[in-house]
């Protein structure tokens, strides 16, 4: 899924500050939980990714520089070990729960881009 927004300025201190491990608290009508993510990828301009669990999903964000801006692309996906921890913590009802999830991560990529696009216009120029 694409969305595209302007980017602010974002210096190398910040890179340097998300590269360690962050908790998350994740907040949805039906239920709450905390995560540990850790940034996996960190490059100025061009790609920004984090991992939840150590290994379970993969989050992340590539910029492209067009003309009067920059297109920026969402990926989620399940790696393999989030598959194996699914299985393990819901048995048979892990497909349907793995279902739910992709559905719900996906559904969330345009309104995550609606707000980085926001954000970044709103930011002040670094012009």
């Amino acid at each position: 899924m694409n969305g595209s927004a302007h980017h602010g300025p974002f210096g190398q201190k910040d890179f340097e500050i998300l590269r360690g491990m962050s908790s998350l608290r994740n907040e949805l009508p039906e239920r709450t939980w905390e995560t540990r993510s850790q940034v996996v990828a960190a490059e100025r301009g061009r790609e920004f990714a984090f991992v939840v669990g150590g290994s379970w999903v993969r989050w992340g964000f590539t910029f492209t520089p067009v003309d009067g801006g920059t297109q920026v692309t969402e990926s989620w996906e399940f790696l393999p070990d989030g598959i194996t921890r699914f299985h393990n913590r819901f048995g048979s009802d892990a497909p349907a729960q793995i279902a739910d999830r992709t559905l719900a991560g996906r559904d969330g990529i345009p309104r995550t881009l609606a707000a980085l696009k926001r954000s970044a216009e709103s930011a002040p120029s670094s012009a």
